[in-house]
């Protein structure tokens, strides 16, 4: 019986696992194999790859038996989803897994793994995501190093908030008034000085002479009587959007 209550990632993968067993088994059934190989795919690489494995890979060194419980279980009902599109290949990789597991081709299919639905899971991981995609965004943007940082959330779920840090690189804090608003969650996250620092110094020089230029024209009354509406458009458009870029640069600055 597997015990995955504790943990934040491991309810996400296996309510995912279900979604994705009741998916490849409907394209089956209806013969749209494309479907099948299509939701079987994205949980094999979207979901347990990218991010289940990146969620554990701690709890995995330290021995963590509900983590390798986790892990394994996903492998073994993945081999068996996949073994009608890929059967060479996830014959080789069954005859990996530990135990005396016979073949692939003659395991049952997966049961119905409904008691692991779990919609809060989903809701709370999408949130985890969410956060961390916007983490690794605003460090490439500033050149920081690719590991630490502070991540400060509000009225954000401690398991969302530890798991959202750990995944971002960051350390949680509880209090902050530096650094980056995040778009997707109340809170900041600022990042240690680093090489980007020169970097961005000088993207914001070339954005404000840019401005600089830009204004000079839209203020030229000549232009403002004589071009056409869409080049002065552009030219309001190209203002703001340069706006825009130097606020997110000052702030990332702060």
């Amino acid at each position: 019986m597997l015990e995955a209550r504790e943990h934040l990632e491991d309810r996400w993968i296996l309510s995912r696992l279900s979604v994705a067993r009741r998916d490849v088994t409907a394209g089956i059934d209806g013969f749209a194999f494309q479907d099948s190989i299509n939701a079987a795919y994205g949980f094999a690489w979207n979901e347990f790859c990218d991010w289940y494995l990146e969620s554990i890979k701690e709890r995995l060194r330290a021995g963590d038996a509900a983590a390798q419980d986790v892990a394994y279980f996903c492998l073994d009902t993945l081999m068996r989803l996949l073994h009608p599109f890929m059967p060479f290949v996830t014959e080789e990789l069954w005859s990996r897994l530990p135990g005396d597991r016979g073949y692939v081709m003659r395991a049952e299919w997966p049961d119905l793994l409904d008691r692991f639905v779990d919609p809060g899971a989903e809701e709370e991981f999408q949130q985890v995501t969410a956060i961390v995609e916007e983490i690794r965004g605003h460090r490439q943007a500033a050149g920081a190093p690719s590991r630490g940082g502070q991540l400060h959330l509000e009225s954000i779920n401690g398991s969302v908030a530890g798991l959202a840090a750990r995944l971002g690189q960051v350390e949680l804090v509880q209090e902050m008034d530096r650094g980056v608003p995040l778009a997707v969650a109340p809170g900041r996250v600022a990042f240690p000085a680093g090489s980007g620092d020169a970097r961005r110094q000088k993207e914001i020089k070339r954005l404000e002479e840019d401005l600089a230029k830009i204004t000079a024209k839209l203020a030229n009354a000549d232009l403002q009587a004589k071009a056409p509406p869409e080049v002065v458009a552009n030219l309001e458009e190209r203002a703001a959007s340069v706006r825009e870029a130097l606020d997110r640069l000052r702030d990332q600055a702060s």
